[in-house]
Parts: structure tokens; C-alpha cells; sequence
């Protein structure tokens, strides 16, 4: 494996074109819509919010591994790149250029709209560093942060947009601003415990406090039982409300996201072994993508 595949690899580079085609969706389908038109927020200023949170995730994955190197030394000792062949030196360097450029898109964007939307970014960079270092082993606290952040940079394309309102939920955009934003929290949150009962071993031996941990495998499943029961109820409330004015959207919700949802249950139920963990990772990844798309039929 050459340096660049290391670096792709070490990065997550599937996670940031989730992030990136999330927010692109959220501003062509959502935010420009209801603004009247994108001269409103020019695409210059929407790449530059797209590029600045994928590299502020990007330099988060890295410090992850640094951290998690003993522990990835256990779970997958054939797939740790970090010192086989990126040192954890150049790792740290990579850390903080990535994270300057990635604050540096966004000062002049911030300084004409509002100053304080720069600390969004900020807040972001030192919660995956405190996520890093700690809150990743410590029960439930971890998860809750890395679903809120997924969260927030959908939110951040329609925070950043000077018409939009997304304290508002007069208007249809605004609330289905949130409902993605909800699904993304939700949908996270599942696939972060799901990740944490495929890297148990690994967790154990480095004293980690997860939900996996603490209440057993079988608990586990249930708590992810319950998370799923509300991303289905939210989809639900959604499917109720809005079918009358978007019927296409809420149709695909229910063959796209519902229907494989309680698929995904039921191989859930039937899981056992960190394998079977590792696929069911697998299976949420297709889910998330499935719903970022959705947002393609917003507009029909």
C-alpha cells in the first residue's frame, strides 16, 4: 500500500463523500429553494463550508487513529496504516494543517455574515479532540457527540445561509431540514454502537467504558431496538404529514429507508460475533446513503 492509499484509507474518504453529498443535497434541494435562488448563497461560499467540514472531519479521523492504534492493533491489525507506514508524527502535522486550512475557508465567510458562525467550526475541531482522547471510551458520551456533529453539518449549510431560516419551522424546507438532520443524529448514533460492539475485544483490553462493555451484547441490541423504534416513528410523523404535498418522497421513504430498516433489525437480532457486527456497519452505511438521496425528490 502506497502513501496515498494509507492517507485515503486512514482518513475515511467513503465517510466524506457521505458528508459531502449530504450537504450538496441539503443545499441544491433545501437551502437555495427556499431562498428563491443560489445568488442568494453563491456556490463559492457553499464549497468553501463543504471543503472546510470535510477537512475538519478528515484531520478528526486522523487523530482517532492516533489514538486508537493499540486498540486497531487488536480488532484489525491487517488494516492499521498508522506508523506501518504514515509515522505518528506526520500524522499530528497533518492534523493541524488540515484543521487551519479548514478555519481559514471559513473566517472571511463568517466575517460577512456573522463573526460567532466561525466558533460552529472551532467547537467542532476541539469536540473531536476531546472525543479522541477521551469520550470515545467512556459510556454513551462518545456516541451522542460524533451523531451530534454528523447532525450539526447538515444543519451548518442552512446556518451559514443569511435567508434561510433554520430556527424556523413555518416553512416545509425548514422542517425537512430537521427531519434529515434528526435521521442523521439517529441513524449515527445506531452505527456508533454497532461499531462499538465490532471493536469489543480491542475495547476491552484498553479499559473502554462502552455501551457494548457495560451492559453485555444482548442489552446492546435492545438500546439499538429503541433508537431505531424513534428513527422509524420520526419517519412515520413525517410520511403523515407531508404525503398529501410530496407522496413520491414519503413512497421512497418506505421502500428505501423503512423496509430495509426492519430488515436490518432482524439481522440485529440475529447477530452474535464481531463479524456479524461488522457487517450490520456495513448495512447502515447503504441505509444513511439511502436516505441522504432521498433528498433528490424533494422538489418533484
Amino acid at each position: 500500500m502506497n502513501k496515498l492509499a494509507a492517507l485515503l484509507k486512514l482518513i475515511r474518504w467513503p465517510n466524506l463523500v457521505f458528508i459531502a453529498l449530504a450537504q450538496a443535497l441539503v443545499y441544491f434541494c433545501i437551502v437555495t429553494p427556499d431562498i428563491g435562488c443560489s445568488a442568494n448563497f453563491p456556490i463559492t461560499e457553499f464549497l468553501r463550508i463543504v471543503v472546510s467540514t470535510v477537512l475538519i472531519a478528515a484531520a478528526g479521523y486522523m487523530l482517532n487513529d492516533y489514538f486508537d492504534i493499540r486498540i486497531d492493533s487488536i480488532n484489525k491489525p491487517d488494516k492499521v496504516v498508522l506508523s506501518k507506514i504514515i509515522s505518528r508524527k506526520a500524522m499530528i502535522i497533518w492534523h493541524v494543517i488540515l484543521n487551519i486550512i479548514a478555519l481559514s475557508l471559513v473566517v472571511g465567510l463568517a466575517y460577512q455574515n456573522q463573526l460567532r458562525l466561525l466558533s460552529i467550526q472551532i467547537v467542532c475541531i476541539l469536540a473531536l479532540i476531546v472525543y479522541s482522547a477521551s469520550f470515545k471510551r467512556r459510556l454513551f458520551v462518545g456516541n451522542l457527540l460524533v451523531a451530534f456533529l454528523i447532525a450539526l453539518s447538515v444543519l451548518l449549510v442552512g446556518i451559514y445561509s443569511v435567508g434561510f431560516k433554520v430556527l424556523s419551522l413555518a416553512g416545509s424546507n425548514e422542517k425537512l431540514l430537521w427531519l434529515y438532520a434528526l435521521f442523521a443524529f439517529l441513524i449515527t448514533l445506531v452505527r456508533e454502537i454497532i461499531k462499538d460492539a465490532e471493536d469489543l475485544k480491542g475495547d476491552i483490553q484498553e479499559g473502554c467504558q462502552t455501551i457494548p462493555i457495560v451492559y453485555g451484547l444482548e442489552l446492546t441490541k435492545k438500546i439499538i431496538y429503541f433508537i431505531y423504534i424513534l428513527l422509524l416513528g420520526l419517519l412515520s410523523a413525517f410520511i403523515a404529514k407531508l404525503f398529501t404535498s410530496n407522496a413520491i418522497l414519503c413512497i421512497y421513504f418506505v421502500v428505501g429507508v423503512m423496509v430495509p430498516s426492519i430488515f436490518l433489525l432482524r439481522k440485529i437480532q440475529q447477530a452474535k460475533s464481531t463479524s456479524d457486527f461488522a457487517k450490520l456497519s456495513t448495512w447502515v452505511k447503504w441505509l444513511t446513503l439511502s436516505g441522504i438521496i432521498s433528498m433528490l425528490l424533494i422538489q418533484l
